[in-house]
Parts: structure tokens; C-alpha cells; sequence
């Protein structure tokens, strides 16, 4: 299993499905909470999946049967940081109206 496979079948859980969803929420209504929940979230994700069960992970990885999730934390990171830039609050410059 390559790490596409491996990113799609991780990206296709149950879990991960609804994180993505709100995470579109969020972007969409630009809710700074939401943002925090959502980032949060992901994280949790992550621990569980690279920390939970890490030794029958990595023998599945050697022996080919799992591939590796790096891909799946580098799309999650890049998300994380989507969410936190875009929801983070403006402040007014010299000469914008409020």
C-alpha cells in the first residue's frame, strides 16, 4: 500500500470525514472557536493514529500491508494552517474604516 492509498483510507474514516466538514465550516463562517475546536481535533487524530498501537503499525508498514501516513499529517498540517491563518482576526490598519 502506498501512502496515497494509505492518506485516502484515512481520510475516508468516519472521523476524519466529519473534521473535514468542519473544517469547510468553519473556513466558510470564518468562526475563530470553531477553528481552535476543529485544529484541535486534527490533532487528536493524528496522536491517535501515530501513537496508538505504534508497534503493529510499524510492523504493517514493514511488511507492506500499510503505508505510511505521512501524506495524511502533511494534508492535516497544511489544513490546520489553512484554518488558523483565514479565522484569525483582522485588525484595522490607519485609514480603514471599521
Amino acid at each position: 500500500m502506498t501512502m496515497v492509498d494509505e492518506a485516502i483510507a484515512l481520510f475516508s474514516s468516519p472521523f476524519a470525514l466529519v473534521l473535514l466538514v468542519a473544517s469547510a465550516l468553519c473556513l466558510r463562517f470564518k468562526s475563530q472557536w470553531g477553528g481552535v475546536v476543529v485544529v484541535v481535533l486534527w490533532t487528536a487524530l493524528i496522536s491517535l493514529i501515530t501513537f496508538a498501537d505504534a508497534g503493529g503499525r510499524a510492523a504493517g508498514v514493514a511488511e507492506g500491508c500499510i503505508g505510511s501516513p505521512t501524506l495524511f499529517i502533511a494534508i492535516v498540517a497544511a489544513i490546520s494552517v489553512i484554518v488558523i491563518l483565514y479565522t484569525v482576526p483582522r485588525t484595522p490598519k490607519d485609514g480603514d474604516t471599521p
